[in-house]
């Protein structure tokens, strides 16, 4: 179980990101071992996909970015829209979301404000199998750099996948 603590951590200078995802210019300073380093689908400059599949806890981490033209209007119908666009349809079938929320990214890293995240959007979610195993989830929205990036982590309870994602954009920085 991954828990995340209130305590900020300054970012050494000169150390190397987990991850960059270089199109959107985020530096990831914190992806648990199972995403080190994530797969990585097609990624061209308009539009992009890494994965990391089902954990042996089962945990599935998503990333997908797409370049803005205009800027996103209503970034809280986006994130749900987004969200069952890159989820397996079976499982958005059982899927209840909850209200789109607000939350500043970068909480856990002490950089300037420049480096921040800024605000996302972010929309939990549970699901229910016929089996009856309950399972959660929660997906953030960032809109920096011209860029529209989701984040998505799902999975079992017991396996804390909202821990894992906010500890990913906790630390998670604009590059520099």
């Amino acid at each position: 179980m991954f828990i995340l603590t209130a305590a900020l951590i300054m970012i050494p200078a000169g150390e190397a990101p987990a991850y960059t995802l270089e199109p959107a210019g985020i530096d990831f300073y914190y992806l648990p071992e199972f995403l080190s380093p994530p797969v990585e689908g097609i990624l061209s400059v308009e539009t992009g996909a890494l994965a990391g599949q089902p954990n042996a806890d089962g945990v599935t981490f998503g990333c997908y970015y797409w370049e803005m033209e205009t800027p996103v209007s209503d970034k809280n119908l986006w994130i749900k829209e987004k969200l069952s666009s890159v989820m397996p349809p079976d499982l958005m079938e059982i899927t209840h979301t909850s209200t789109p929320t607000w939350a500043e990214g970068s909480q856990a890293a002490e950089v300037p404000p420049g480096r921040s995240l800024g605000l996302m959007s972010e929309v939990g979610f549970t699901f229910f199998p016929q089996n009856g195993v309950m399972g959660r989830g929660k997906a953030f929205g960032i809109f920096r750099n011209g860029y529209a990036v989701l984040l998505v982590v799902y999975g079992p309870n017991e396996a804390d996948p909202v821990g894992i994602i906010e500890q990913i954009v906790g630390m998670a920085v604009l590059s520099e």
